[in-house]
């Protein structure tokens, strides 16, 4: 089936145009809005709204997945001029956050199997990278009076207060976050 990085992610330079007014042709705001429609209606879901994939198991949710979705609904919702597209990123976002958020660590897991209520095994560098770029996406669309602003915002400035320290002195960070060896 179809996912966020074969639809929505590819399609973030499009709506970028659109949401700067410069529509590269005819046909570009029809595709947006179908895949839209895909991420809203007909992507698969979590009883409580969050967006997940049917692998590597069925109802997984994988940080991936909201930069996927939410650099393309924030823009989409800049675009459109709607709030309720604002709103979607946001809950998606804390969806996230209370889903993969471990809060011993302040980190981010890679995954989590709803239908195990297990997280991933591990804090995969590249997923906390995920999650702190599409924080950084979403914070630079949503209105400064969005009422989801301030903890999504506090989110991120946590997040980051936890990977600084991970940092390796090449200013890069590892494959598994606690990890140097990898």
């Amino acid at each position: 089936g179809c996912r966020l990085d074969d639809t929505t992610a590819p399609a973030l330079p499009l709506v970028e145009l659109l949401r700067l007014g410069r529509d590269p042709h005819p046909a570009t705001a029809a595709l947006v809005d179908d895949l839209l429609d895909f991420l809203l209606h007909r992507h698969p879901r979590l009883a409580d709204g969050t967006l997940a994939r049917d692998e590597p198991e069925p109802a997984t949710v994988w940080a991936d997945d909201l930069f996927m979705s939410g650099a393309f609904l924030i823009r989409a919702a800049a675009w459109k001029k709607d709030p309720s597209l604002f709103d979607e990123a946001v809950l998606q976002s804390r969806n996230f956050h209370q889903h993969l958020l471990n809060p011993a660590t302040g980190l981010y897991w890679h995954g989590y199997y709803a239908a195990r209520h297990t997280p991933a095994a591990f804090h995969w560098g590249r997923a906390n990278g995920w999650m702190a770029w599409s924080a950084a996406e979403m914070l630079r669309f949503l209105p400064v009076d969005h009422p989801g602003r301030p903890a999504l915002l506090a989110a991120h400035r946590a997040h980051l207060r936890a990977l600084l320290p991970l940092q390796a002195p090449s200013g890069l960070w590892h494959q598994v976050l606690a990890h140097p060896e990898s």
